[in-house]
C-alpha cells in the first residue's frame, strides 16, 4: 500500500513473473511511501524513481531499476524491458541494488537504463491524427519557435502512446518470431515489432525493425478508435491483443481546456474487444485445455522443457507454490540431461526456489556455451564464496552483457582478490560507461586500494579522455565519502603515477572534489529547507 493513484496513465501496472522466482511491476517512477503488509514492521521503502519487485515465497519487496509507464516485457534471461509513451522500448541494464551500494555515485552513473531502439521515434501508422492534437502540436511548436527551441513536436506518426510492450515466447508463429517485442501504440491505433539482437559493443540488446517491416507495421488500422493497449502469449502459441476502443485515449489532463470542448471521454468504454492473431499457415486451430493445477509435480517438471514459454513459466511457478521437495532429484536430472539451456535455467531456479541450489550446479552453468545461462549464473554465483574465483574469470567472457554481470557480482565480495580483478575490468572495458558504474557502485572498485592497483598497471602513463571522466568520478566517490587520509593519498598516488600530461590527471581530481563539495553543500541546503 501507499502508491501514487492521483494519474490514470501513472498508475502502477504490469505484474510479471521472473524466471529469477521474483514478480515485477512498473511504477513509472512515481513517489510513494510502501508499506508490504507481510511485513508490516519492515521501514516504509520509497519508490520514487523506481519500479519495484517482490517475492511471495520469501516476503521480500524492493525497488528496481526502471520507469515503467503500461508495458512490461522479460525474455527467456530475464532481461526486462519496459515502454514509456514515446519511448516504445527501453531495457534495465544494471540493477538497481547494485546502484544503492555505493550512496556516493555520480549522478551521472545512476542512469542504468537504455533506450535500445535503433530506430525510435517513428512509426507508420495509417489514421489522421484528431483535432485536439495537431492543434495542440501547433500551439506548442509555436511556443518553442518564439522561445528559440530546438524541440519539434509530432501529431503523428512518431511513438507517443506507447502500451503494452510484450515478449513472445510462443511456438505457433514461424521461428523468426520468437523473442521479439510487440508493442502497442494506442495513439496511432497499431502493433509495433521489435526484433532483439546482441551486437559485440554493448551490454545490452538492440532492437530493430524486422526486415519485412521496414515501412510497415506488424499491425496498424484505419480505425482511429482502435487502442491496442495491452497484448499477451497463450498456451497455443498465439498472441493476444486487447484493444479497449476508445474515442479518446488520453487522460483529460494532458489535454488543454479549451479544446476538450464536445470531448466525451466515455466514448466506446462498453466496446472493447480482443483480438487472437494466429498465422495464416496455421493448421486448424485445436484449444489447448491445461490443466496444471490438478497435475503431479512430477508432471510439471518435464514442462520445464517446453517449447512454448508459457508452459515453462506455468510449471516454474507452480512448482515454486507447492514447495514438493520430492521432485528435486527429478529437476537435477533434468539440468544435467537437457541441451537447451532454457531449461538449464528453469532447472536452477526452481531449486533456487526449494532452496537446493548447490555450487556444483552453479558453476556447471558458469561454464555453458548460452550467454544467458552464463549470465545468471554469475548472478547465482553471489551466494557462493568458493566460486569467487570462477566469477573474476567471467569478468573477461566473450559477452559484454555476462562480462558486465561477473563485474557487478564480484563487487559483491571484500576479498583482496577483488581489487585486482576490478582494476583488470577498468583497463579491460573502462571506456565503457556501463562497466566504470559497475566497478564504481563496489566498495573495492571506489577504493584508494583500486588506485594504488591502476598504478602498478601503468593505468596513468597515458591520459585517455575515459580515464580522466572515470578518475573524476572516482574522485568525487571518495571525496563525497570523506575517510580520513583517502583523499590525499590518492593525491600523492597519482602524482607519482603521472609520467605524461600530469596536469590532465590533477584537474580531474579537482573537478571530482569540486563536485563532491558541490553535492555537499547542495545536500546542506536542503536539509535545512526541509
Amino acid at each position: 500500500t501507499g502508491f501514487f493513484n492521483k494519474n490514470e496513465e501513472a498508475q502502477i501496472s504490469n505484474l510479471r513473473f521472473g524466471v529469477d522466482n521474483w514478480i515485477y511491476a512498473n511504477n513509472n517512477g512515481q513517489a510513494g511511501e510502501i508499506t508490504f503488509t507481510r511485513v508490516p514492521n519492515a521501514p516504509k521503502l520509497q519508490v520514487r524513481g523506481s519500479d519495484f519487485r517482490f517475492r511471495l515465497d520469501r516476503n521480500q519487496f524492493e525497488v528496481t531499476t526502471g520507469r515503467g509507464q503500461f508495458g512490461l516485457a522479460l525474455d527467456d534471461w530475464n532481461h526486462r524491458f519496459f515502454t514509456q509513451n514515446s519511448l516504445h522500448i527501453q531495457q534495465a541494464v544494471i540493477p538497481k541494488r547494485y546502484l544503492q551500494r555505493n550512496p556516493n555515485l555520480p549522478v551521472d552513473s545512476k542512469t542504468p537504463i537504455v533506450n535500445n531502439s535503433d530506430h525510435d521515434p517513428l512509426m507508420f501508422q495509417l489514421t489522421d491524427a484528431p483535432y485536439w492534437r495537431q492543434e495542440r502540436t501547433n500551439q506548442r511548436n509555436k511556443k518553442f519557435q518564439e522561445n528559440h527551441l530546438p524541440q519539434v513536436e509530432y501529431a503523428r506518426g512518431h511513438f507517443t502512446g506507447s502500451s503494452g510492450g510484450t515478449y513472445y515466447g510462443g511456438d505457433l508463429f514461424a521461428k523468426e518470431f520468437y523473442g521479439n517485442i510487440f508493442t502497442g501504440d494506442v495513439a496511432g491505433n497499431l502493433v509495433h515489432r521489435d526484433v532483439l539482437l546482441t551486437v559485440d559493443t554493448a551490454p545490452y540488446l538492440v532492437a530493430q525493425r524486422p526486415p519485412m517491416e521496414k515501412d510497415k507495421e506488424f499491425m496498424a488500422s484505419t480505425d482511429s478508435w482502435f487502442r491496442p493497449a495491452s497484448l499477451t502469449s497463450g498456451p497455443n502459441g498465439e498472441l493476444y491483443v486487447i484493444d479497449m476502443y476508445r474515442q479518446h485515449i488520453e487522460t483529460p489532463m494532458s489535454i488543454p481546456e479549451d479544446l476538450q470542448v464536445g470531448m466525451d471521454f466515455n466514448a466506446g468504454n462498453k466496446d472493447g474487444r480482443i483480438y487472437r492473431i494466429v498465422p495464416g499457415y496455421a493448421p486448424a486451430y485445436k484449444k489447448a485445455a491445461p490443466d496444471l493445477r490438478s497435475a503431479k509435480s512430477s508432471v510439471l517438471v518435464p514442462l520445464l522443457s517446453h517449447q512454448n514459454s508459457w508452459w515453462r513459466m506455468q510449471a516454474q511457478r507452480l512448482l515454486l507454490e507447492r514447495q514438493d521437495k520430492t521432485v528435486i532429484p527429478q529437476v537435477k536430472t533434468l539440468f544435467a540431461e537437457t541441451r537447451d539451456p532454457r531449461t538449464k535455467l528453469h532447472a536452477l531456479y526452481v531449486l533456487e526456489g526449494m532452496d537446493a541450489l548447490d555450487p556444483g550446479l552453479v558453476k556447471t552453468a558458469m561454464l555453458d556455451s548460452s550467454a544467458g545461462l552464463r549470465e545468471n549464473a554469475a548472478l547465482l554465483a553471489e551466494r557462493f564464496p568458493e566460486l569467487l574465483a570462477e566469477l573474476e574469470k567471467m569478468t573477461e567472457d566473450a559477452s559484454m552483457s555476462v562480462a558486465l554481470q561477473a563485474s557487478l557480482s564480484v563487487g559483491e565480495f571484500n576479498d583482496k582478490s577483488v581489487v585486482v580483478t576490478l582494476s583488470r575490468v577498468v583497463n579491460r572495458y573502462g571506456s565503457n560507461p556501463w562497466f566504470r558504474t559497475a566497478v564504481l557502485s563496489s566498495k573495492a572498485g571506489s577504493s584508494v586500494s583500486l588506485v594504488k592497483m591502476l598504478k602498478q598497471d601503468k593505468f596513468f602513463n597515458v591520459a585517455a579522455p575515459w580515464k580522466l571522466i572515470f578518475m573524476q568520478d572516482l574522485a568525487e566517490v571518495i571525496a563525497t565519502r570523506n575517510h580520513p587520509g583517502e583523499i590525499g593519498t590518492m593525491q600523492q598516488l597519482i602524482a607519482l603515477a603521472a609520467t605524461g600530461r600530469a596536469g590532465d590527471w590533477k584537474a580531474a581530481l579537482a573537478l571530482g572534489f569540486a563536485r563532491a563539495d558541490n553535492n555537499h553543500h547542495l545536500k546542506t541546503t536542503i536539509a535545512r529547507i526541509q
